[in-house]
């Protein structure tokens, strides 16, 4: 039997795939024609825009857009990593968050600086808070991340609003994260909710059992 190697490509994981080559696609037509190519793919001027049913696309487009191979590889890399984690547990829990972290992402940067930004950087920061937490939280293991990998990327956050790291979507970055955030706590609630309301029936049960017991 053939061992994979660290570049086999991973069956499990279609959409993650669809989402890197959608990515290089963009990339490509940026370094072969000009920005122009790409108009299409970001959000309009106007948020109501998105309210058209053949615009609303726009909130999730610009999340593919990379300008440069340095801007595309890091991203691509964390992106295969963390949604990875998430398409392996389930597909349609990566479809869902991977809609609600880009809108929350771009919206943010789109709130500040206008339309003209994109990348994966926003979902990947928002898939690195869910992932954290969850794995903290609910207990999902295969979630896990080194904790202090995610401390260097939390770093990275305030040295990008510094101005360090360049001209970056840094309030994508951080409206992703919030996204995580949110997104990992009501997933948390939801499925803790049948323990928690177990427990308080046990409770219930233990303190009538005693109560019936100092009666008798």
């Amino acid at each position: 039997m053939i061992n994979k190697t660290p570049f086999s490509i991973d069956k499990q994981i279609p959409l993650v795939w669809a989402g890197i080559l959608i990515s290089c696609f963009s990339t490509f037509l940026i370094s072969s024609q000009e920005i122009s190519a790409l108009s299409a793919w970001f959000m309009p001027e106007q948020f109501g825009a998105l309210l058209q049913p053949v615009m609303i696309y726009k909130l999730w487009s610009p999340t593919f857009v990379h300008y440069t191979l340095l801007h595309l590889c890091p991203n691509l890399v964390l992106f295969w990593l963390f949604a990875g984690k998430v398409e392996r547990q389930s597909t349609f829990e990566l479809i869902v968050v991977f809609l609600l972290l880009a809108a929350g992402a771009n919206i943010s940067q789109w709130l500040i600086t206008g339309p003209h930004f994109g990348g994966l950087s926003g979902v990947v920061y928002g898939l690195m808070a869910y992932l954290t937490l969850l794995n903290r939280w609910a207990g999902v293991k295969n979630y896990y991340i080194d904790p202090m990998f995610g401390v260097l990327m939390l770093v990275l956050i305030p040295m990008a609003f510094a101005g360090f790291l360049g001209k970056v979507s840094s309030y994508a970055h951080l409206g992703g994260l919030i996204s995580g955030v949110i997104l990992a706590f009501a997933y948390s609630a939801y499925f803790k909710l049948p323990m928690l309301s177990n427990m308080l029936a046990s409770w219930c049960q233990l303190i009538s059992n005693d109560k019936d017991k100092s009666n008798n």
